[in-house]
């Protein structure tokens, strides 16, 4: 009996292993996924941030269209219009016309398109496209697969940091498969090996890079954006590296130090503090760089650091001022009395009356003035506001006032610009806003591009999420966007539509929670989402209202409205203005009796459905004005 029981526990045993064994594989396929999806999902973020919303159309991206959230570009334009137009021909005939319709629909060529350009009239028509229900899962659908694709490409190459491959996918997608390998073979080196790569060496490689370093902002904003994402971003040896003076200040000081005693041998305490001799020695590196000296770590400081750093540069410090020995100071002669006398040793051929030669003196050759190089700086390389902001001013400084500044917006149907920089929000979109300034006298012309997202706060222009959405949650930003939206519409949130769930965006919808009077957890889960979508479907309904006369009274009726709570009945007496004249919460009732009316005088009535929650009140439409 006892030999039976070990021979089933035994076996049981085995059993148990055999199965494990061939579980494990599965379950790590399955973990490997899981880390997949969370960096596709990390990567949508700031990718969507980083490119457009749905409708967004550049109508000439250096050389090409370019189209959609990912801003995909030429031939893949027209690839994704393709797939658009053909999932519902006559909707997409009707928005695009017939010319440029037919285009799409009959180029086979798609080489053709890499020069392809759009007018305003056909970026207008387009956006329109983009803004459809069959452009949005399209573009879904197609995002999904390309992030996927530049993440892979990054792990192919031996990449395993996080938020390196995030990084990773944000070159490949603006620079191209070639690019973002290129950026990734200079960072395998600087750091041994690609397994070794880690977001700070893939971001100082981008920095260096003679393509992606041509954008700074956006590669300090994805840098940025990466190091936060709760994954380690740096080797223990390494740090955060600032993007301008105040987050060098802020929690950037380490890096700098660090970066100071590799490349000059500064010798200083790594701190994290911004103390006085790490300003010091950034005054060095700057005056060794020619930089403007002050001390101040900003944007070209860092860069210049970076560069140093990433070429393995050895900074010398800049020597000392010192006086020219040759020249006698005051109170240092044995005779300070008397003034040194004049040189008598003149020219060969030259007369000790110059005056009286009958020649005129030799002429001084003037030198030509130095070219100068015209230098445009901002704050702010980067704008995001929505589509109900007021105007607002660039503020841009240059090198020189002889000519004037001078802005041009990329589509005007996003921004206009005036001419001293004030920009006046259009619609929801994209656009990038080029500063110039001709070159004139001994300054260069130069320019530099800002960017500016604009966001609509029409709910109906996102995506309705199918989860619950939350601070911990990898979401797609068009689900957050749909619920900032809501908020504003609903509640007067102030925030921007711009998708990205910040601290402020689990209080927003907490608040709104608590004056809902339902469970209030900062989770937007079925039950908000569905209170959400209900007061919307009823602030979006506009009632049909009718008037009917007795010698007594006057009846005004509507339809009933199964997601309303109450109907809200207004009437004036005609040329006068409207008063609320009565509330109906009973939602049975489809009429309302006026008994108030006075002989010989003529009524106007509107009505309005109305959903009450709480402390939240929302009103629909109003009707027609009806008259009885």
């Amino acid at each position: 009996m006892g030999n039976r029981l070990k021979v089933k526990k035994w076996g049981a045993a085995v059993f148990l292993g055999i199965l494990l064994a061939g579980l494990l594989p599965l379950y790590a396929v399955r973990a490997e996924q899981a880390d997949l999806n969370a960096i596709v999902s990390a990567s949508a973020q700031i990718l969507y941030n980083n490119e457009g919303s749905y409708n967004s159309v550049n109508p000439n991206d250096n050389g090409a269209v370019s189209v959609g959230k990912l801003q995909w570009h030429g031939w893949r334009a027209l690839s994704l219009l393709q797939t658009i137009v053909s999932a519902n021909e006559k909707q997409a005939e009707k928005l695009l016309g017939s010319s440029l319709y037919n285009e799409i629909v009959k180029t086979k060529d798609t080489s053709k398109w890499s020069t392809r350009k759009f007018s305003a009239s056909e970026a207008a028509a387009a956006r329109k496209l983009l803004a459809t229900d069959e452009s949005k899962s399209a573009q879904d659908t197609l995002a999904v697969e390309d992030i996927t694709s530049y993440i892979q490409q990054g792990q192919r190459l031996g990449i395993k940091n996080e938020p390196a491959l995030v990084y990773f996918a944000d070159l490949a997608n603006q620079g191209g498969a070639g690019a973002a390998g290129r950026v990734g073979a200079s960072a395998s080196k600087a750091a041994g090996s690609y397994e070794a790569v880690t977001l700070n060496e893939l971001h100082e490689a981008a920095v260096c890079d003679f393509v992606m370093g041509a954008y700074l902002s956006r590669r300090f904003e994805t840098y940025q954006y990466a190091s936060q994402l709760g994954w380690t971003y740096c080797s223990p040896q390494d740090s955060y590296i600032p993007s301008d003076y105040v987050s060098a200040k802020d929690s950037g000081a380490a890096w700098i130090q660090r970066a100071l005693n590799t490349c000059m041998n500064a010798g200083l305490s790594v701190t994290g503090t911004y103390d006085e001799p790490t300003k010091q020695a950034v005054m060095q590196f700057q005056s060794a760089k020619s930089l403007q000296v002050d001390g101040f770590s900003g944007r070209d400081t860092i860069v210049a650091l970076i560069k140093a750093l990433f070429k393995s540069e050895t900074v010398d410090k800049p020597d000392p001022p010192v006086q020219n020995p040759d020249v006698s100071q005051p109170g240092t002669s044995e005779n300070p009395g008397t003034p040194d006398p004049p040189d008598s040793t003149l020219d060969p051929g030259a007369s000790e009356n110059p005056g009286s030669s009958g020649q005129e003196p030799d002429t001084d050759i003037q030198e030509p003035d130095p070219v100068i190089k015209t230098v445009l700086k901002t704050p702010k390389t980067s704008y995001a506001y929505n589509n109900t902001a007021q105007p607002f001013m660039l503020n841009i400084s240059s090198t020189h006032t002889i000519v004037p500044i001078t802005y041009q917006s990329s589509d005007e149907s996003v921004v206009t610009v005036r001419k001293d920089g004030r920009v006046k929000i259009e619609g929801a979109g994209q656009a990038y806003i080029t500063v110039s300034q001709e070159a004139v006298k001994n300054y260069t012309a130069a320019d530099l591009t800002i960017s500016v997202n604009i966001y609509s706060v029409n709910p109906s222009d996102y995506a309705v999420p199918t989860g619950a959405l939350y601070a911990e949650k990898n979401m797609k930003k068009q689900h957050v966007q749909w619920l900032q939206a809501a908020l504003i519409t609903l509640d007067g949130a102030d925030l921007t539509v711009n998708g990205t769930w910040s601290q402020t965006m689990t209080r927003l919808v907490t608040n709104f929670q608590k004056k809902c009077k339902i469970t209030a957890d900062g989770i937007a889960g079925d039950q908000t989402q569905d209170l959400v979508k209900k007061m919307l479907a009823v602030k979006a309904k506009k009632p049909q209202a009718s008037v009917k006369s007795s010698t007594k009274y006057k009846t005004v009726s509507w339809k009933k409205y199964e997601k309303a709570n109450r109907v809200y009945i207004y009437r004036r007496e005609k040329g006068g203005t409207f008063k609320r004249l009565k509330t109906v919460t009973n939602m049975k009732k489809t009429s309302y009796q006026d008994k108030t009316v006075k002989k010989g005088k003529t009524y106007e009535y509107m009505i309005q459905y109305g959903y009450v929650q709480g402390k939240i009140t929302v009103k629909g439409l109003s009707s027609k004005i009806v008259t009885g």
